[in-house]
């Protein structure tokens, strides 16, 4: 009879632990994409308003029910986390984050997402509801639909019995303190909580880096028959980076990538670049079924690496303009505050020279010189 009491309290003890292991929440962040959606708008005081999508997979449990995410300039991070330890702490507050989306030297975007409905159908996106509230804080304002109009979050299980969810952030308006020119270098913690009054960050991921437009992309479709394209790819690192890109039509036409959705079209070898070194494709073929709508629809470009610390998504859309001038290349070369664009046209015809604008407005531009054809 001991021993049979020995066993039963063994096996509640046991029971217990499990119980609690399984609610202590797990987190990892991967696969991470930003497409920068709007031409970056210049601000009083040096600071920049940018859209840009977002896509990560998270890998989590139950647990984490509600995951919250803190993005800052690289040279702001505070390094609030101490990812070599597991134990949960308390959530970052307005000393680290702030009370303004735009203040300096904190941080410039925290979102928060309400994941407790957990996983869904495999495939199938999910929406989930952006939080209006830092409960660790109150005075901690969230990037959300009220002061970033049209944003929004969905997320699709991956596989069958998975824990990896895709997520898509889409139309997130955030403000830089820094000029629109620079590289924009960011670090972003991410925690969770398996409650809505959680304070406490029971499990979290620390110092993510991304880069917001570099490798950078410009290009354009040419809209003779049959359909190509010409892109540039260039960077600020002096290193060289093997890149490859893949070009895909935007099905859907929503302007962001929906990898399953939206059809590849093209895929490039490994290609090596650096800051003296881009790349330009020149005119180049891609697959479609030569038949419109499709023909005509938006592409768009995704830029990987295993070098890079995130991919780039850059849309090209599907404006067709008849111009008296045939482009073969295209790319612009970023140094510091500068800028140097070169171009190479196949053939023009009763083209007097080439009017180079400066967007300064969501819909307006200024000439900023003037080049004479060659």
């Amino acid at each position: 009879m001991k021993k049979i009491l020995q066993f039963l309290l063994a096996f509640i003890t046991v029971t217990v632990i499990t119980q609690k292991l399984s609610a202590q929440c797990s987190l990892a962040l991967s696969n991470i994409k930003v497409q920068v959606v709007s031409a970056p708008i210049p601000l009083l005081g040096g600071k920049c308003e940018i859209t840009v999508n977002v896509q990560f997979d998270l890998d989590y449990n139950n647990g984490s029910k509600y995951v919250y995410f803190h993005s800052y300039l690289a040279a702001d991070y505070p390094s609030f986390f101490d990812c070599s330890k597991s134990s949960s702490v308390n959530a970052p507050t307005q000393t680290q984050l702030g009370t303004l989306v735009d203040q300096i030297g904190k941080s410039f975007l925290d979102v928060g997402l309400d994941n407790s409905s957990g996983h869904g159908a495999v495939g199938v996106p999910v929406p989930v509801p952006i939080l209006t509230t830092y409960v660790p804080d109150n005075a901690v304002v969230l990037t959300q639909p009220l002061n970033s109009t049209g944003m929004a979050v969905t997320k699709t299980l991956l596989a069958a019995g998975g824990s990896i969810d895709r997520f898509s952030i889409t139309n997130m308006k955030i403000i830089i303190n820094q000029s629109c020119g620079s590289t924009i270098v960011v670090k972003t913690d991410a925690w969770a909580a398996n409650s809505s009054s959680g304070t406490k960050a029971q499990c979290y991921v620390c110092g993510i880096q991304q880069y917001f437009n570099d490798p950078r992309v410009t290009g354009f479709r040419v809209c003779t028959a049959p359909r190509q394209f010409n892109i540039g790819i260039s960077t600020v690192n002096p290193v060289a980076q093997n890149i490859t890109y893949k070009v895909y039509i935007d099905q859907n036409e929503n302007g962001s990538l929906d990898i399953g959705i939206d059809s590849l079209a093209y895929t490039s070898g490994t290609i090596s670049i650096s800051s003296t070194t881009p790349h330009s494709s020149g005119p180049t073929n891609y697959s479609y079924n030569n038949q419109k709508p499709e023909a005509d629809r938006h592409l768009l470009v995704l830029v990987e690496g295993a070098s890079l610390s995130n991919s780039i998504v850059q849309l090209l859309d599907n404006d067709c303009i008849p111009l008296p001038v045939t482009l073969k290349s295209f790319n612009a070369i970023r140094n510091k505050a500068n800028v140097t664009l070169v171009w190479e046209t196949a053939s023009e015809s009763n083209n007097k020279g080439f009017e180079v604008q400066r967007k300064i407005g969501a819909n307006e531009f200024t000439t900023i010189g003037f080049v004479n054809t060659k």
